[in-house]
């Protein structure tokens, strides 16, 4: 699973690149029913949290679909772990997976039984941030 939240990313990355949109200042690009952007969706359902001081680094909104948020935080990823932990839990998502590696990276996912409602959330620490990214899927 972290392997595909790494290459949605890069492929919105690449994909910003590709297609001149300049995305570091307010812009967007529309590929297909996908909106790739550094702007939080305005149709983000209420139980996908963004961590408190994040740095957004990429947004690929699918519209009723869900959608794919990467950001950068200055807090360890145990902290990020214990935030999403508690989101998850108010939102009453049921957790079905928490792997973590040998060298700390988190992946864990939840969902709400006969909803569309989950999220998966990747943690890694590199070069002294923490990097998140947050699958999320539709809010019915």
């Amino acid at each position: 699973m972290k392997r595909i939240l790494i290459a949605a990313t890069a492929v919105l990355a690449l994909g910003a690149c590709s297609r001149g949109g300049d995305l570091n200042h307010g812009g967007s690009i529309k590929l297909g029913s996908s909106t790739i952007s550094k702007q939080l969706p305005a149709n983000l359902p209420g139980y996908v949290k963004v961590y408190p001081g994040a740095t957004v680094t990429a947004v690929m909104d699918n519209g009723a679909q869900g959608g794919i948020i990467a950001f950068d935080v200055a807090d360890s990823p145990d902290s990020v772990v214990s935030f999403y932990r508690k989101a998850a839990e108010d939102a009453k998502l049921t957790q079905t997976t928490d792997t973590a590696s040998s060298t700390g990276s988190h992946v864990i996912m939840w969902n709400q039984e006969g909803t569309k409602r989950s999220l998966m959330a990747t943690v890694d620490l590199k070069q002294g941030k923490t990097h998140v990214g947050l699958l999320y899927g539709a809010a019915s």
